[in-house]
């Protein structure tokens, strides 16, 4: 409870202060957020760090952080991967689809499919009929 009043203290005063950034207090999991957090460096460990002093908390987030960004790549790939997908499977669809003459509106397609099954049965038709000659 003491991070959401934090939380909104903090954004109270930036508010004031005219930026416009919010601050959250939820972990990444409860905002919906597939990302694991870093962790708390501390104060010594900040300190070395800033004076290119590797420490092993620091290590710990930069691998974190590496891996969250591969993270990132690797949903990108996917969604342009389901993007090019549908691109394909939109394109098939397309050329399967039957080509109206061009002065036939949409609402003469029956008529259209009633004609064109005529012309099937009848060749049907008299192909049967040629065959008992």
């Amino acid at each position: 409870m003491w991070r959401k009043d934090l939380a909104d203290t903090i954004n109270v005063i930036k508010e004031q202060l005219g930026i416009v950034l919010y601050w959250e207090h939820r972990a990444f999991k409860e905002q919906g957020i597939d990302r694991e957090p870093t962790i708390h460096i501390g104060a010594v460990a900040n300190t070395l760090e800033r004076k290119g002093i590797q420490t092993e908390r620091g290590n710990s987030n930069r691998e974190i952080i590496k891996n969250n960004m591969l993270l990132e790549r690797a949903k990108e790939m996917l969604m342009l991967a389901r993007q090019e997908l549908h691109s394909a499977q939109y394109a098939t669809y397309k050329s399967t689809q039957i080509k109206l003459p061009n002065s036939m509106q949409l609402r003469d397609f029956h008529s259209y499919a009633t004609y064109k099954s005529t012309q099937i049965k009848s060749t049907a038709v008299s192909v049967r009929m040629k065959f008992w000659e």
